[in-house]
């Protein structure tokens, strides 16, 4: 039958209508023959299999192999299957799969060219016989080794039933409901959530990354919070990366319990004050002991600083000397709380000790990490002041409020009117914009190299920071650092030989005058801060020169200042095992502090 396209030429004398019903019927038919014949193709897989007590592995393999279809299937639902006898010939693939699993308490899908082998779920009166039908429960708890849990806990969910697994790991429960889940949990593994049967069979629990087997530095060695008997805190490298602070114990703040932390002042460069469960002394201090790589360090600097502080800002007192060490080198911090802090330091761990180990290179291929950050910030808020009008007239008010007369040009000029008789009277300016409104740009740069083998490790890394201020200048604080580390084992792993060195340089010119505090307080009908020169301006009397109205903020911020810190902690440590238990260990650690401060 051939079929042509619609011409108006060949129209035939009925019209068009019949003509479009015998090809809608046509189409039609040619539909349902596809369709029939997708189907039968879907089940026209037949397969012969006459096996005798074999397993359902070996029916899913001959499946397999005659009809090409995978079967998918989880091998601990096979566990408790029965093996089945079978004689089928050109029989339809569902038919030898309902047969095989008729009593197997399995069930199955098929996908494509996929049979999947699934659990048979309970029908809905089966689930409220189970609700309402007691059962007795027997089971074993045991780890992914095989191994007997012993004290394990079984509990009905929502309900006070339990027990525990016996010295075996097994147990049993008697006339619970049907259909309840049960919840299992021991100490180190993940609790899990079973549907409760008569035999439960072996119970796998899985273990936990549990906290108590990490690593934590004590005075005379490391341990683990599992075998340790001290009050010992711990703080990871992880947790002291997520605190972007440059000081290293104030990334401790709220993170151990008993330990109290608190900046002296606002200024970041300011000493911290650190006290262990409590004030312990009212005029010795409570400061606790530092330790790092085994070497004592000093929290503050001795001597004095003309300036109040080598950091460039006012601090009262000293400044802390943890800001002269790198918080990217720290590996731990382990805060001791007890008598262990004096077993080897004696009386200077009286209020506890903060031991900071750095971090060591690592066993494996040679790695090479680079992290740069840069950015910048500025102040997002001001304080809402008056402009000129507002403030003229406010200080108007404040001489009539006094009796006093108002001054004008013409009233002999004073410290306290410079405002109303020299200024101009009409200009305004934003010292807010002026003074603090800049931009500061902060760059940091970390880089470093690691690896080695079983027997020997190293790693180097250097770290670079620079900041400047929203000041209208460009000073900057700029600071570098190295980082080395060399670990060595010999085969018999009797010699050790370790060395750890840390050197920090700070060169710091931001001076210590504060120009927020003459933003909010200069007149905003204050002179300009530069002459046409580029010169300061002091604003002179009209009528003598050598006279000044004008404070100008900028005096003290372009005074020469520069700080020059620098840090060296080293550490060297050799042991031999001489016997068994029996080590000659050597440690030799070296600290320099040194700071130095021009200003002019």
């Amino acid at each position: 039958m051939e079929l042509y396209p619609f011409h108006k030429a060949a129209m035939p004398k009925h019209g068009l209508l019949p003509q479009l019903l015998r090809v809608m019927r046509i189409t039609a038919i040619l539909l349902l023959v596809g369709l029939m014949q997708v189907s039968a193709a879907s089940f026209a897989q037949r397969l012969t299999l006459v096996k005798k007590n074999v397993s359902l592995k070996e029916v899913f393999t001959a499946i397999k192999t005659q009809t090409g279809y995978n079967v998918v299937c989880d091998s601990e639902l096979l566990k408790d299957s029965k093996n089945v006898s079978t004689r089928f010939k050109e029989a339809e693939l569902a038919e030898v799969l309902d047969a095989v699993l008729k009593n197997q308490n399995l069930d199955y899908t098929i996908t494509d060219k996929t049979v999947v082998i699934k659990e048979k779920e309970p029908t809905f009166v089966e689930h409220v016989i189970a609700r309402f039908q007691a059962i007795d429960i027997r089971g074993k708890i045991v780890d992914k080794n095989g191994q007997a849990l012993p004290g394990a806990t079984i509990k009905v969910k929502g309900t006070i039933i339990a027990t525990t697994s016996d010295s075996k790991g097994e147990f049993s429960l008697s006339k619970v409901d049907g259909g309840v889940t049960l919840v299992i949990s021991f100490v180190g593994f993940a609790p899990v959530e079973i549907l409760a049967k008569a035999e439960m069979g072996s119970i796998v629990l899985s273990d936990v990354d549990a906290k108590l087997d990490e690593v934590q530095v004590i005075a005379y060695g490391t341990t683990s919070k599992r075998f340790s008997t001290s009050n010992v805190g711990t703080i990871s490298a992880e947790q002291i990366s997520k605190q972007p602070v440059s000081n290293p114990l104030l990334a401790l703040q709220g993170r151990v319990p008993g330990l109290f932390i608190q900046q002296q002042s606002g200024v970041s460069a300011s000493d911290v004050s650190v006290m262990i469960q409590g004030r312990n002394s009212m005029q010795n201090g409570s400061d606790p002991f530092y330790v790092i790589d085994g070497v004592p360090y000093t929290a503050t600097f001795t001597g004095s600083s003309p300036s109040g502080s080598l950091m460039g800002a006012a601090i009262t007192g000293s400044p802390s000397a943890f800001n002269f060490i790198n918080p990217a080198d720290i590996e731990s911090v382990s805060i001791l709380k007890d008598a262990d802090a004096t077993a080897i330091y004696g009386s200077r761990a009286a209020n506890g000790a903060i031991l900071i180990t750095t971090k060591k290179g690592k066993s494996g291929k040679t790695k090479v990490d680079v992290d740069l950050q840069n950015g910048w910030g500025k102040i997002t808020r001001k304080v809402d002041l008056l402009n000129t009008q507002q403030y003229l007239e406010l200080r108007k008010e404040a001489f009539v409020n006094a009796t006093r007369p108002i001054p004008t040009s013409a009233t002999n000029p004073t410290a306290a009117n410079y405002d109303l008789t020299i200024w101009d009277q009409n200009r305004y300016t934003d010292w807010q914009e002026v003074l603090v409104g800049g931009t500061a740009h902060f760059t940091n740069m970390q880089a470093s190299i690691s690896g080695g083998n079983s027997n020997t490790q190293f790693l180097a890394s250097y770290a670079y920071s620079r900041q400047t201020t929203v000041y209208p200048n460009s000073l900057a604080d700029v600071k570098g650092n190295v980082h080395l580390s060399l670990n060595h084992t010999s085969s018999d792993n009797k010699f050790k030989y370790e060395f750890l060195a840390t050197y920090l340089q700070d060169k710091n010119q931001l001076n210590n005058v504060d120009l927020m505090d003459a933003a909010t307080k200069l007149a905003p009908n204050a002179p300009a801060l530069y002459k046409a020169d580029g010169t300061l301006n002091f604003e002179a009397f009209p009528n003598n020169p050598n006279r000044y109205s004008f404070n100008n903020p900028l005096v003290h911020s372009l005074q020469t200042f520069t700080g020059t810190t620098s840090n060296l902690i080293a550490n060297n440590t050799i042991s031999y095992e001489i016997a068994n238990n029996l080590v000659l260990k050597s440690s030799m650690g070296y600290n320099r502090l040194e700071g130095d401060e021009l200003k002019i």
